[in-house]
């Protein structure tokens, strides 16, 4: 009977310790920079418009190349458009169109931007990553 105990004791803490070396690595991941996640890769975007109410009032969705850490390409139905983006902590900087990253792991990540324009309030940018 003691030998079964030993084993089952056993048994636990070796699940134990995987749990906690797994749930670690995620931990890691998680606090990766975003200028390491989007250098040379694509991702499908959806773009929300918020009216005052903080209903979506638009949606649109596009294809975004980041083709160095410092340029990049827009793809829609309206054709292609370079652009310059930076990344400073938890903010992007689109052409001098500033957002706040609201949430990101490896394969998404959220913008988001408040501004004043008639009955639109905010802006949110859904990126899912492509390749």
């Amino acid at each position: 009977m003691r030998n079964k105990e030993s084993f089952i004791c056993l048994l636990f803490s070796v699940f134990f310790i995987v749990v906690l070396f797994l749930s670690g690595c995620k931990d890691d991941d998680a606090n990766r920079p975003l200028s390491e996640i989007v250098c040379q890769t694509v991702w499908k975007v959806t773009e929300l418009e918020y009216n005052l109410d903080d209903e979506a009032s638009n949606e649109e969705t596009y294809i975004v190349q980041f083709l160095t850490d410092s340029t990049g390409i827009l793809v829609s139905d309206y054709g292609d458009e370079y652009f310059n983006y930076s990344i400073d902590g938890r903010l992007v900087n689109f052409d001098s169109i500033i957002y706040l990253i609201l949430e990101q792991t490896d394969d998404r990540f959220v913008l988001q931007r408040y501004y004043n324009n008639g009955d639109k309030m905010k802006r949110v940018l859904t990126f899912n990553k492509m390749y």
